[in-house]
């Protein structure tokens, strides 16, 4: 019902999509959410989120309820520190408690035992990328942090694997002034068990804004994104 991009989405336990936050027609960053019911195919506007985002995290937690992670609030890029659910049955968005530090275009994935981890991301206050790592405990509603990757990095992808592992792939380092001075083709996993951070092989291509699948045999398929000559249109395994 309302157009934007860089808008988030994810699968609720109740077999609705959810839609959220995004940069409108105007340029200016949302707080909307929306569902979409397949059955009817119609959209219906749903509680706005408590901060408007992007450049955020968002999933689905065990328990059906979506959660939303830091991002940014405005086009001048303040960045965000606070996460917050959306519950369906109620209609309503509550805190999430907060990360330790702020961070957007960041990595998220959802670890098998129901934990969230988010890792990388530029930080406004650094004026750089970060490598810190946080992860969230969602019966108690609280951030800690976790092992830090061993390359800083923005606009990476983050996948976990069926084992438990989260596999971090590429991204860039930008200055204070948003440029790119790096692209990256280094891969790293997460062990929760250890809380530590290793180096897979390095990726062929450099690239970051990508896609990256985790495959029933436990390798992970990445594919496209951008690199320094532009719009990459291979996909290589991990």
């Amino acid at each position: 019902q309302a157009p934007r991009t860089g808008a988030l989405g994810t699968l609720l336990g109740s077999g609705a999509a959810l839609v959220a936050g995004g940069l409108d027609d105007t340029n200016t960053v949302v707080a909307i959410a929306e569902t979409f019911d397949a059955t009817s195919e119609k959209w219906t506007a749903v509680s706005p989120m408590t901060h408007k985002r992007m450049g955020f995290y968002l999933t689905t937690l065990p328990n059906g309820s979506a959660l939303a992670v830091a991002g940014i609030s405005t086009t001048t890029l303040a960045d965000l520190a606070d996460a917050e659910l959306y519950t369906p049955a109620t209609n309503k968005w509550s805190s999430a408690g907060s990360l330790t530090e702020t961070r957007y275009d960041f990595g998220g994935a959802t670890l098998p035992d129901g934990h969230v981890l988010v890792a990388g991301g530029y930080e406004i206050v650094k004026s750089g990328p970060t490598a810190g790592a946080e992860l969230y405990e969602p019966g108690r509603l609280m951030w800690s942090k976790a092992g830090s990757l061993a390359t800083a990095r923005s606009e990476l992808t983050l996948t976990a694997l069926p084992g438990g592992l989260a596999v971090a792939s590429g991204g860039v380092v930008r200055n204070a002034q948003k440029a790119i001075t790096s692209y990256l083709k280094s891969v790293e996993v997460y062990d929760p068990s250890a809380n530590t951070w290793s180096a897979l092989p390095d990726m062929k291509q450099a690239r970051y804004q990508h896609t990256a699948t985790a495959l029933g045999d436990g390798r992970v398929l990445v594919a496209g994104g951008a690199a320094d000559q532009g719009a990459v249109a291979t996909a290589e395994l991990l």
